[in-house]
């Protein structure tokens, strides 16, 4: 194949919309993953990608181990020539858009997935139409595994919907001025952490 010197300096003119079209995309991406992290918050979820296969297998500490299908989560708009003529505007609404309903079904999937894998192992908690406070929140400190690190317990995380915030900022804020309260989750975090230790050793005794 010949190529002309008229050509060459043609190819160099052109812009490259190859590269413009992977920095837009790129771009386009790290908006939508900013908006999905603000809309579902700073939970503290392992992540890992999976580059092929359509099937999930998780293994458990316990041995056991769950095999599930890979879950589709996508998200559409439709923009008309006219609303492009009128402006960037409506690209940037259509990518917020997007990104609200990624996140809105991302976190539908999470709870259900909550809801089934804690009323198999058995740490779902009934509270019967009960309002949230500090007793409700010990009894859910009762039904799960907390870990330590260097004797500091990690805490997991409290997700409510916003209506309830400021109901649950008030309770947080009594209960720890509440020495009976406090003597309680006290007690609750000793046999917490006696039970990391045995699990510990049990796992050091494995390994």
């Amino acid at each position: 194949m010949v190529t002309t010197i008229a050509e060459r300096k043609a190819e160099q003119m052109l812009p490259n919309f190859s590269n413009l079209q992977k920095k837009i995309s790129q771009k386009i991406t790290d908006l939508v993953k900013e908006r999905v992290q603000e809309k579902t918050g700073q939970l503290s979820i392992p992540k890992c990608i999976v580059h092929e296969g359509d099937k999930l297998g998780v293994a458990y500490e316990n041995g056991e181990e769950e095999i599930s299908d890979l879950k589709l989560i996508d998200a559409s708009v439709f923009i008309t020539k006219e609303q492009l003529l009128e402006g960037i505007d409506i690209v940037k609404q259509s990518i917020v858009t997007i990104a609200d309903q990624l996140a809105d079904k991302q976190m539908k999937m999470l709870f259900q997935k909550l809801k089934e894998t804690t009323e198999k192992s058995g740490n779902a908690l009934d509270a019967g139409g009960r309002k949230f406070s500090a007793d409700l929140l010990c009894e859910m400190l009762e039904k799960v595994e907390i870990d330590f690190c260097n004797g500091i317990p990690q805490m997991p995380s409290l997700v409510m919907h916003p209506d309830m915030m400021k109901n649950a900022s008030e309770v947080l804020l009594a209960a720890e001025r509440d020495p009976e309260m406090q003597l309680r989750h006290r007690d609750i975090l000793k046999r917490k952490k006696e039970e990391w230790d045995a699990r510990e050793s049990s796992r050091k005794l494995v390994d």
